[in-house]
């Protein structure tokens, strides 16, 4: 209807346009997501890993309890991506104004919160472990593993958060160097 009357109008103030190539600007793009890229790379070559080591020392059911664990723990990280990503385009903002003062301001209330969530995440976790097994697995000896692995698994959290907003603060700073 009306609104695509604005995309096809030849001088409108939306209009399509011949995309140009510009490869320094492309460049410089993957250059400064190169800490992410390194990240998911290391990430996917320590699960292929750990899948060979739990499939050696604890066979079919080590790998299905560390499948249900990664479930698990994507959940908790989303709670660091998701945080980190909503604030990005935030510091970029106050790199941009070079406003120093709101940035060292944003950081530090970022780590408090990081913390205060990964504390949560453990201790959910903690909490939760024994339900979540029960809830995928019906053998005791898979949901005790499941849950003894799950408790240890979780402590990284206090790790994982500062990680994950770092990365993102240096990619929204253009500082991935």
């Amino acid at each position: 209807g009306p609104v695509i009357y604005f995309f096809f109008r030849p001088h409108g103030t939306i209009h399509f346009v011949k995309p140009k190539l510009a490869m320094p600007v492309i460049l410089h793009a993957c250059w400064n997501g190169i800490s992410e890229f390194i990240n998911f790379i290391a990430m996917s070559v320590v699960s292929i890993v750990i899948n060979i080591q739990v499939l050696t020392y604890f066979g079919q059911n080590g790998v299905e309890a560390y499948g249900v664990i990664q479930s698990i723990i994507l959940i908790f990280v989303s709670v660091f991506l998701g945080y980190s990503n909503s604030v990005a385009p935030v510091v970029s903002y106050h790199y941009g104004a070079k406003n120093t003062e709101e940035l060292h301001n944003i950081l530090t209330k970022s780590i408090r919160i990081i913390f205060i969530a990964a504390i949560l995440i453990i201790a959910l976790g903690e909490g939760i472990a024994y339900p979540l097994a029960c809830s995928f697995f019906d053998d005791p000896n898979l949901i005790n593993f499941t849950t003894y692995a799950l408790r240890i698994w979780i402590i990284h959290f206090f790790f994982a958060g500062l990680v994950i907003y770092s990365s993102s603060f240096f990619t929204a700073l253009n500082k991935s160097e």
